[in-house]
């Protein structure tokens, strides 16, 4: 997801800036970068712990009874 899809957002979005152009009148928001990075450190971090609480919730509830 972080990897893909957010870098090909300023494609989709009208008001994302490209990554090269910066941002400007007509398109105000930054892109997000390769896993997000414009948005700090922070972001790839808690998708990673994010992926790791859900992975063991499913893995705790489809347990074997």
């Amino acid at each position: 997801m972080l990897a893909v899809v957010l870098p090909a957002l300023p494609g989709l979005h009208p008001r994302m800036a490209s990554p090269t152009a910066g941002p400007t009148e007509d398109a105000p928001l930054e892109p997000p970068g390769f896993l997000a990075l414009h948005d700090g450190l922070e972001t790839p971090a808690a998708t990673l712990v994010a992926h790791a609480v859900f992975r063991a919730v499913v893995a705790a509830l489809y347990a074997p009874a």
